[in-house]
């Protein structure tokens, strides 16, 4: 089945109290009450046009369901087109789609359906062939020039749908129409005019797309204006909330979720429900709730690994992208929220280039400004990072977490103490067990020991990877040797001078290779025990 992947990747299977695992309806309380009154006006003749935006997972298509059902109870008939993704279907494939079923509907009762299909059913029936089994004496419409047989189409089908909702109410459901073809946007288009404000009966006509799939020349865009003018509605649905991510965690596997595992799983997937599933699909393989609670061991949820229904839809995303994929991969190390000027020195690009690339990834609703920090950062979702991260070669890996270390001595050298902790953790994972990263990350390690942990780890923008945390900062600490002290309070500078595997590291395919360290930066460790750290690495730090 077409449409989000929140429905067409069911779980199967069983939950872990041995009943069936299914995909719930939580939350949408708003938007399900809007689309109800929508529905009920349509019952009374008064139909229109109805837009449900979202990213990919969202649940437009479980909302679309809920209202399907609620129009059925009402007595309405519920017909259905799915716009394909890929080349092939023929023009008008949804509006296909929607006239088939209405036909089979009417299997038994020849009647109505002359009487439903009118004047235009000859029209109707060149789009549609399958009419002409139904009624086999139908004349051939006359002959006209293609833009006025079009709109001959067009007016038959308008006028179809109109009498078929006087005899009994009709939904409408076209979903995906990002991947609608023209002629289909062009006959929505046509529709929605007729139902503003006409005469008699109309039917409701919900349409459901991917917004960050519809950016500047997408024949959409210019459709989706005329789409949402007078009476009809435009939805943006965004992520469930904390409490609701918790009650639908609690739906799909059958086992309430502590409050710290819940918050965690809405942390990572800000609320995306295909996304919330899939997590929930991976944790009832690996255990009971009990098992993984994140306050019992300061660990990420998907420090067990990415789910793969995740990791594909988010992968199909990145797929579509230039060259920002690469300062994208770049920012993922940086973290959840990156500033341009830790991300510029990084990238070796000059600002005018760095900000049109994060404009494309912007477009694209993976990355967005933070509000009030026009400098700042943030990827759309943890799990966008997670993917662009797991995706980089071990190598890369560390050489990056050594260039994002430089740049943060530079950029914070006047006030580092904030950002001692930030700068362990990307010192650790460019070179692990190294002298070099002991003595620097010595004053990051133990700068926050005598603070109390909660506040520290509420203050810092990264935690340790799992399995080398306070731990391994203590023992970094433990094993700095004194050295010539530097910008940073309690951050040694050992030899800065340039070597072989400084050299390696900057001309090994880095977007900054050849680059100058920015002034006050740290050298030395892009090529530094690359053998090691790439054995075994640890997922970023939490965000």
């Amino acid at each position: 089945m077409s449409g989000d992947p929140f429905l067409s990747c069911g779980l199967g299977g069983l939950g872990w109290k041995g009943g069936p695992v299914t995909t719930p309806f939580v939350g949408r309380a708003g938007e399900l009450a809007a689309l109800t009154a929508d529905l009920d006006a349509a019952v009374r003749g008064h139909g229109g046009v109805v837009l449900v935006a979202g990213e990919p997972g969202i649940g437009k298509t479980r909302l679309a369901e809920e209202l399907a059902a609620r129009a059925m109870m009402r007595g309405a008939v519920v017909l259905w087109g799915r716009c394909w993704e890929g080349a092939g279907a023929p023009a008008f494939w949804p509006w296909v789609q929607v006239i088939r079923g209405y036909l089979q509907g009417q299997a038994e009762d020849l009647a109505s359906l002359r009487h439903d299909l009118g004047a235009g059913a000859a029209d109707i029936a060149q789009l549609v062939p399958a009419v002409h089994d139904r009624i086999p004496d139908l004349p051939a419409p006359p002959p006209l020039e293609p833009e006025a047989a079009r709109f001959r189409l067009f007016d038959s089908l308008a006028g179809f749908l109109r009498t078929a909702a006087a005899r009994r109410p009709l939904v409408l459901v076209l979903d995906d129409l990002h991947w609608a073809d023209v002629p289909s946007l062009a006959l929505l288009r046509f529709m929605s005019r007729e139902l503003d404000g006409g005469e008699g009966s109309s039917p409701l006509v919900l349409g459901s797309y991917r917004h960050t799939e519809v950016d500047q020349g997408h024949p959409l865009l210019g459709a989706v204006a005329d789409l949402t003018r007078g009476q009809h509605r435009w939805l943006l649905l965004g992520g469930l909330g904390q409490q609701e991510v918790a009650g639908f965690m609690a739906l799909v596997a059958g086992a309430e979720p502590s409050a710290e595992l819940a918050a965690e799983v809405y942390r990572q997937t800000d609320g995306n429900p295909f996304f919330v599933t899939e997590v929930v699909r991976l944790l009832a393989s690996q255990g009971s709730w009990d098992q993984l609670d994140p306050a019992a061991t300061d660990s990420r949820v998907l420090g067990r690994g990415l789910p793969e229904g995740v990791r594909a839809v988010v992968a199909e995303r990145l797929s579509r992208l230039s060259d920002c994929r690469r300062i994208l991969e770049i920012a993922s190390v940086v973290g959840r929220d990156f500033e341009l000027r830790v991300l510029q020195p990084v990238s070796g690009l000059d600002a005018g280039q760095l900000l049109m690339l994060l404009e494309e990834a912007e477009a694209a609703r993976l990355v967005g400004v933070v509000p009030g920090e026009l400098s700042r950062w943030r990827f759309a979702h943890a799990l966008v990072r997670e993917v662009l991260y797991e995706g980089l070669l071990a190598a890369r890996r560390v050489r990056l977490h050594g260039l994002v270390a430089d740049a943060l001595e530079a950029v914070h050298a006047a006030e580092p103490g904030p950002h001692l902790a930030e700068l362990a953790h990307h010192l650790v994972e460019a070179a692990p067990g190294s002298e070099k990263t002991a003595a620097r990350a010595g004053g990051g390690g133990g700068a926050g020991r005598g603070q109390d942990g909660g506040q520290r780890r509420a203050r810092r923008p990264h935690r340790l990877p799992a399995g080398r945390g306070a731990g391994q900062a203590d023992r970094l600490a433990r094993g700095a040797r004194p050295g010539r002290p530097g910008p940073w309070p309690g951050v040694h500078q050992h030899d800065r001078r340039p070597g072989p595997g400084r050299d390696a590291g900057r001309c090994a395919g880095d977007p900054g290779r050849g680059r100058q360290p920015a002034a006050g930066a740290g050298a030395g460790r892009a090529g530094q025990d690359a053998g090691v750290h790439a054995a075994g690495r640890a997922a970023p730090g939490a965000q």
